[in-house]
């Protein structure tokens, strides 16, 4: 048994702030960060095969993939932020 309680016996918002962070803490995870660099890289390397612009879309792609990315994982600790201010609303 681990040294934290479990979410029965924690306190209503302890236990609401606890579900919400975990569940949060999912769009923390690299896949949700690397995904859209991923796509940008492959989606901008084939527009570049079939325009002939190489690298130019492969360029702009990673940028634009790399802010989605950023994106992502701004939300994902804002939603948390505001849950432990008590300050999220569902």
């Amino acid at each position: 048994m681990s040294g934290q309680p479990r979410d029965e016996q924690r306190p209503g918002a302890a236990r609401q702030l606890a579900s919400a962070a975990s569940n949060a803490g999912n769009g923390l995870s690299a896949p949700d960060f690397i995904s859209p660099i991923l796509a940008g890289l492959f989606l901008g390397l084939g527009f570049d095969w079939w325009l002939g612009t190489r690298p130019v879309v492969t360029i702009v792609g990673i940028i634009l993939g790399s802010v989605t990315g950023f994106l992502n994982l701004w939300r994902a600790s804002a939603v948390i932020e505001e849950l432990a201010a008590g300050r999220h609303r569902d």
